[in-house]
């Protein structure tokens, strides 16, 4: 069971840093997903850092404190925020864009947080039932692997969209250009 608790503490915490730090980039389009799903402007403005904060503090716990119980309560609670906001999404009656992952990622808040809302209880339930036996300077030292293992792979996803957009600016450098040489011909006849 401890390898599992490790794996699954390891999932749950990288997902949580990931989002967290998707939204904390993307504040403007986490903040209109807010505004989407129609909570009050004094909820969406705290909301666009209280739930990323909550999400990090979250996954250092998972990782960092695995016998105490707050972490677990913290994956419940996310949860049920996650699956409120699909719900409050659903009420509207509109496709509201899901920012909850990143701007990259094109999906639509609604159903899919209500569905998976047994995943998240099941999880927390599975890490109340077998903890994590780690000490706290072991978990420090996975918390590292954790975030560097995460930063690695938005390193690779960054510098793929470098190398498109080198290849788009060729392209379009290219293209003017014999488009300035077509212009320049005709221009002398």
């Amino acid at each position: 069971m401890t390898v599992l608790t490790g794996v699954l503490s390891a999932a749950l915490a990288a997902l949580l840093v990931w989002a967290a730090a998707e939204k904390l980039r993307a504040r403007r389009e986490f903040s209109a997903t807010l505004t989407a799903i129609r909570l009050p402007s004094w909820l969406s403005a705290a909301g666009v850092y209280l739930v990323p904060i909550a999400e990090l503090v979250v996954a250092a716990g998972l990782i960092v404190v695995p016998g105490q119980a707050w972490p677990r309560i913290g994956v419940f609670v996310l949860g049920l925020v996650f699956a409120a906001a699909g719900v409050l999404a659903l009420r509207t009656g509109e496709s509201v864009r899901c920012s909850c992952l990143g701007v990259t990622h094109d999906g639509r808040l609604g159903a899919r947080q209500i569905l998976l809302l047994p995943a998240w209880i099941v999880a927390a339930g599975w890490l109340q039932q077998w903890p994590g036996q780690w000490e706290w300077r072991t978990g420090l030292q996975y918390l590292a692997a954790l975030v560097v293992a995460v930063a690695a792979v938005r390193g690779v996803q960054v510098a793929r969209l470098a190398q498109a957009a080198a290849g788009y600016r060729a392209a379009t450098t290219e293209a003017t250009v014999e488009l300035a040489s077509i212009v320049d011909v005709r221009g002398t006849r």
